[in-house]
């Protein structure tokens, strides 16, 4: 059964309260469609005790936020943890449905405010349930059912939404959320205290799930790991997420107003546009009642403007708008090509009109727009075009009989035997001076170019094939009338490896790999230089090297850490149990040596190699009942333990 919703409308300003307890950075969830959840799993039922506990930082104060679930109330309703105006809710139910064997537990008082961070838990045992505020146990009661145990629903774990019978989610969280952890044993005030303020090494007694919130990422692209050491892989996904939520920020960061609005703005002749950008703001209002992203303002007066973020954290800005008067005047101004005009500091362009606004006692009466036009000039390219030629000197020549040719000779001609660069500076009749230049090359007869082929590639040039380690020449043709010799090397790219053996053996839980190209993609999903690497198996990587050409490399990981399982009870008559031998945890063949004594000390069994086993048998005989020895030697180089002493029964 839903509870029924009742909406007010609230306008709040919103001054965020940081806690001196929670640190980095928090989950971001807009209140309105954004969520993340975790496939399901047993891990994350109640299995005869159930605690959670995290941060929060509620924006709104009315209704029912949803903090986590594992529900849908279609025969999957389990459990979730929200805030109900203000109070700290727990929902449970023994039946899988919404109605009957459903239990609704909450605090006596409003004890989590919006706002600031609050830290609240639940702890469901075999027996009671509690809720905790800031680590102290808080009054409860049950305003329906009573104490149940939990059905064990086949849905997700949900974080920040509710899912209603249609399928569709409501009762977003609005606001921050952090250091959320799930244990399968029951926390007491004691416990909730000693890790309220510091983070989790994730290998602490009974922790399932913990996640720290701390990602740069956003969006659909979230997946959030778990940091508690668990066999099953668990993560948090994104849903119903948008291009920008949810997100991780930190606390102090999220309460920065984001409105960049002065304090006053004086205008004289136009409007005053604000624009509040390309947002993604749930409302905006202006007192001028626009509720739009921009707003033109003609009047002197005071102004305001408010926004909604997210679902109930609201900003506000206020600013006044002064007009004034203003005079227009224009002057023209004509100067030479390549000339510049400065006035008050600033340089005027040929061809350019600049508006100087030339403020008196009232602020900004005058407005002067300048006019710079350039006096007419046909002859700003005077050499041409840039020249290559096959003879040994070429004639520059200038349209201007005053040209002065690199800051030397001045005349009209320039005789010129060298390639380069070449500057002419000339003065017309008017006065205006001209600066042009030339580029001037002689063209040579051989050319000689070497070309990488990347592996596997070919390299074609004029419609020709060109095989690697080796050299072709060919006969180009100039329109200046000078054949060239063109000498194409092609030569064959050094093979790279990205790793240095085809195969590793890992004694850690863990591995990080490490390619020498910073873009490198990891078994076609992940781009970075370094690769974490948790799991046995085939890994491959391919990147660009400096020439462009793409490089490919395969490893294999083999982690050698393994538990050993011994039985502890052998019978001639069972099929079964009727050999003794160690069972090791990853079901790999192991090489290691067994060896038996009797109860007085004396060897009756030793071999080496794998699959070993005693079978019960001393000199082809079959032993007498009682008590034996066993010392088990690990061939393993990863084993803590290497050497294991322990003792069996012969019945």
């Amino acid at each position: 059964m839903w509870l029924k919703w009742f909406h007010l409308s609230l306008l709040i300003i919103f001054h965020f309260h940081l806690s001196t307890c929670q640190v980095g950075k928090s989950l971001v969830l807009n209140g309105c469609t954004d969520y993340l959840e975790i496939a399901e799993t047993d891990l994350l039922d109640y299995n005869d005790v159930l605690s959670i506990e995290c941060w929060i930082a509620p924006n709104c104060d009315n209704l029912n936020r949803i903090i986590i679930g594992k529900e849908w109330c279609v025969g999957e309703m389990s459990y979730y943890l929200s805030v109900f105006d203000g109070k700290l809710f727990w929902l449970f139910s023994e039946s899988g449905g919404c109605t009957s064997g459903t239990s609704w537990f909450q605090s006596v008082e409003a004890v989590v405010p919006s706002g600031q961070f609050t830290h609240v838990a639940v702890v469901h045992d075999q027996s009671e349930v509690n809720l905790f505020v800031n680590g102290k146990k808080v009054d409860s009661e049950y305003i329906q059912g009573s104490y149940r145990k939990i059905f064990n629903s086949n849905e997700e774990f949900r974080i920040g939404a509710y899912k209603f019978a249609s399928g569709d989610f409501g009762a977003y969280f609005s606001g921050l959320i952090d250091d959320l952890r799930v244990w399968s044993i029951p926390l007491t005030e004691e416990l909730i205290q000693a890790n309220i303020n510091a983070p989790l090494t994730g290998n602490e007694n009974g922790l399932i799930l913990y996640l720290d919130m701390e990602s740069a990422s956003s969006g659909s692209g979230i997946v959030l790991n778990n940091q508690a050491n668990i066999p099953e892989n668990l993560s948090a996904i994104s849903g119903g997420y948008t291009s920008t939520t949810p997100y991780f920020i930190e606390s102090s960061d999220y309460s920065l107003n984001p409105l960049d609005i002065e304090e006053e703005y004086t205008i004289c002749d136009n409007d005053l546009i604000l624009d509040l950008g390309n947002n993604t703001y749930k409302s905006i209002l202006w007192s001028t009642g626009s509720q739009n992203a921009s707003i033109s303002i003609s009047s002197s007066g005071t102004y305001s403007v408010s926004i909604e973020t997210d679902l109930c954290k609201f900003y506000s800005s206020t600013f006044e708008v002064i007009v004034l008067d203003i005079v227009f005047e224009e002057e023209n101004l004509f100067i030479c090509s390549e000339d510049t005009y400065e006035y008050q500091g600033q340089l005027l362009s040929p061809n350019t009109s600049e508006e100087f606004f030339l403020p008196s006692v009232s602020g900004c009466d005058t407005t002067l727009t300048i006019n710079v036009f350039e006096l007419p000039d046909e002859e700003l390219s005077f050499l041409g075009n840039d020249i290559t030629t096959c003879n040994s000197s070429v004639i520059l020549s200038s349209p201007f009989a005053s040209t002065i040719w690199n800051g030397g000779d001045e005349a009209n001609e320039l005789l010129v035997g060298e390639q380069g660069i070449y500057f002419a500076d000339a003065t017309d009749s008017l006065g205006c001076t001209f600066i042009d230049s030339i580029y001037v090359s002689f063209e040579s007869l051989t050319k000689e170019v070497s070309v990488t082929v990347c592996k596997d590639d070919i390299y074609v040039y004029n419609g020709e094939l060109l095989s690697p380690s080796s050299s072709y020449q060919f006969l180009l043709e100039s329109v200046s009338g000078c054949d060239t010799v063109l000498t194409i090397n092609v030569i064959d790219e050094d093979i790279i490896k990205i790793f240095d053996a085809e195969a590793i053996t890992v004694c850690q839980n863990e591995i990080i790999l490490t390619s020498p190209f910073d873009s490198t993609i990891w078994n076609d999903e992940i781009i970075s230089q370094n690769f974490n690497v948790k799991m046995g198996g085939y890994y491959f990587a391919e990147a660009y090297d400096t020439n462009g050409c793409l490089v490919r490399d395969t490893i294999f990981i083999e982690f050698l850490n393994q538990n050993v399982y011994f039985p502890n009870v052998i019978s001639k008559k069972s099929t079964i149990n009727n050999c003794f031998k160690p069972y090791f945890s990853d079901s790999k063949s192991h090489n290691y040596t067994l060896i038996i004594f009797d109860r007085w000390g004396n060897l009756i069994f030793s071999e080496n190699g794998s699959e070993v086993e005693w079978c019960g048998y001393y000199e082809n005989m079959f032993v007498e009942n009682g008590v034996y020895t066993y010392i088990l030697e690990l061939n393993n180089q990863c084993n803590s333990k290497p050497r294991r002493i322990g003792t069996l029964s012969v019945i």
